[in-house]
C-alpha cells in the first residue's frame, strides 16, 4: 500500500476528492478538551480518524475510539475546520490541515514529493508519539471529540 502525507493547503474538497476515488484520507485533528476551550485553542490533542463520507452538511469518519454502533462518528464542516491542526515532531511544531491519504493507486510522483520533502521521519515520530501515549495507564481519559 502506498500513502502520501499533506499539511497546509488541504481542503475539505480535497478530502471528498480521496473518498470519491477510493483513497480513505486519515485527517489529524483534535479529539479531546479538558476544558470548554474554543477547539482553535486545543493543541495537544491529536487524533487520526478515517474519512468514510460527506454529504452537504456533515463529514464521516471511521473511528474506533467512539462508543457509538460501528465505530462511526460525523463532524459538521465548520467544525472540521476549527478542530484540523496538530503539533508535529518532538519540537512539537505547530502544523495545520495534516492528512495521510491511503491506497494503491497513489502516484509515485506525489510520494517522491513528499520524500524528498523530508516529512517521513516527522511521520514516523508522530506516530510513535501517538502510540505510546495510547498505552499510559496514567494519562487521564479526556473527553472524546464525538462526545459533544
Amino acid at each position: 500500500m502506498k500513502a502520501l502525507y499533506r499539511h497546509g493547503d488541504v481542503t475539505i474538497q480535497d478530502l471528498e476528492r480521496a473518498v470519491d476515488a477510493g483513497f480513505p484520507p486519515m485527517v489529524d485533528l483534535q479529539a479531546w478538551r479538558d476544558e470548554e476551550l474554543p477547539w482553535k485553542d486545543v493543541w495537544d490533542a491529536g487524533h487520526y480518524v478515517v474519512m468514510v463520507g460527506y454529504d452537504r452538511q456533515r463529514l464521516f469518519f471511521m473511528d474506533p475510539g467512539t462508543l457509538t454502533p460501528g465505530a462511526y462518528a460525523y463532524l459538521d464542516r465548520d467544525e472540521l475546520d476549527d478542530r484540523w491542526h496538530d503539533l508535529a515532531g518532538s519540537e512539537e511544531r505547530r502544523v495545520e490541515r495534516m492528512v495521510i491519504l491511503l491506497g494503491e493507486r497513489l502516484s509515485l510522483s506525489f510520494w517522491w514529493s513528499v520524500a524528498r520533502s523530508g516529512d517521513i521521519p516527522w511521520v514516523i515520530e508522530r506516530w510513535r508519539r501517538i502510540f505510546s501515549a495510547a498505552y499510559d495507564p496514567s494519562r487521564p481519559r479526556r473527553r472524546h471529540w464525538s462526545e459533544r
